[in-house]
Parts: structure tokens; sequence; C-alpha cells
């Protein structure tokens, strides 16, 4: 989804994508503690904490993501990879992991 939404951003003008993380303490290992902890790892950057806009008084963590082009990712989502090619462009470069 990051990567879907930096690039629509991208492709809008718009400079950085933003979203809030419900439930997210500063300092718990909570469930929305390890999401704002995944976020992060994605290269989100937690820009404070807060009331959330949509969800008026709950707890958020406010993220923000600068918007990027990602030019092959409409082949990815419209699956038009074929599989031929994949495993041929695998093979080439020696590597059989995912």
């Amino acid at each position: 989804m990051t990567l879907w939404a930096t690039d629509f951003a991208a492709r809008l003008g718009v400079p950085c994508v933003r979203a809030e993380i419900p439930g997210c303490p500063q300092d718990a290992s909570d469930p929305g503690g390890r999401l704002l902890r995944h976020a992060e790892n994605l290269g989100w950057e937690n820009r404070g904490y807060g009331a959330g806009w949509c969800n008026q008084g709950q707890r958020v963590a406010r993220v923000e993501i600068p918007a990027e082009p990602r030019p092959g990712l409409g082949h990815l989502i419209r699956c038009t990879v074929l599989l031929d090619q994949a495993a041929t462009v695998s093979a080439a470069t020696g590597d059989g992991a995912c």
C-alpha cells in the first residue's frame, strides 16, 4: 500500500502522503505500537501524536512519507508481468529466492 500511495501522490504532484495510526502509545508494545514501528521501517516518519482526525478523540500517531514515482508498479498491480519473463529474469540473475 505504501508503494501505491507514494506513486499516486507523485502522479498528482503532491509532495507527501500523510496518515494516522490509531491507538499508539509512545512507548508501548501493543498492536498500535508495533504497527507504528513497522510503518517506520517502511520509510514513514512519525510526525507526532494527538487526537485522531478520522475517529475524533482517539489517540493516533501522525505519519508522513515523501511522494515518489514508481514507474513499474502498474505492471505488478495489473499482473501484466508474465510468469515466463519473471522466471527468466530470476534464472539470469542466479537468484532463486522470492
